[in-house]
Order: C-alpha cells, then sequence, then structure tokens
C-alpha cells in the first residue's frame, strides 16, 4: 500500500513510519531469487546482498516491503 500524509491517526489504529527507501518485492523459489518494484523493474543486480541473505528464507516465498540502507546510525539514501 502506497503511504499517504495523514493529520490525525484515528483512536484504535497505529501507524508504520516511512522509509524512504525501494517499495519492492522479493520472491524466492528454491535457488532462484527475484526482487522487482512495484513497477516490475527488476532490481535483483542492485541488491545482491539480499539475494544472498534469502537462501535463509524459506525455500518458497514472497516478501512484499521496503529496502532501506542503514550506514551507523543513520539512513544512507
Amino acid at each position: 500500500m502506497l503511504a499517504r500524509p495523514a493529520e490525525v491517526i484515528p483512536v484504535g489504529q497505529a501507524y508504520e513510519p516511512k522509509w524512504d527507501g525501494w517499495r519492492a518485492i522479493l520472491a524466492r523459489d528454491g535457488d532462484e531469487v527475484t526482487i522487482w518494484s512495484r513497477h516490475q523493474t527488476d532490481l535483483t543486480a542492485y541488491f545482491p546482498e539480499l539475494v544472498a541473505a534469502a537462501h535463509y528464507l524459506p525455500e518458497r516465498c514472497v516478501l512484499d516491503g521496503e529496502i532501506v540502507i542503514v550506514a551507523g546510525e543513520r539512513l544512507d539514501y
């Protein structure tokens, strides 16, 4: 879901901070790992660390999230 600004958070609801990263989907099917953007751009070659780390995930799975790069105590854009 795309983030939208809100002036107040309704009672009984929570929020998740919007990181300024890359919205992406990672899919693992055995040894094959693919990462792509919500616009279906293949991002796999840009994130070899995530491809390597994906081998710790279940053999068949899909993750939907945001890729951020942490450098020390800050996010690196």
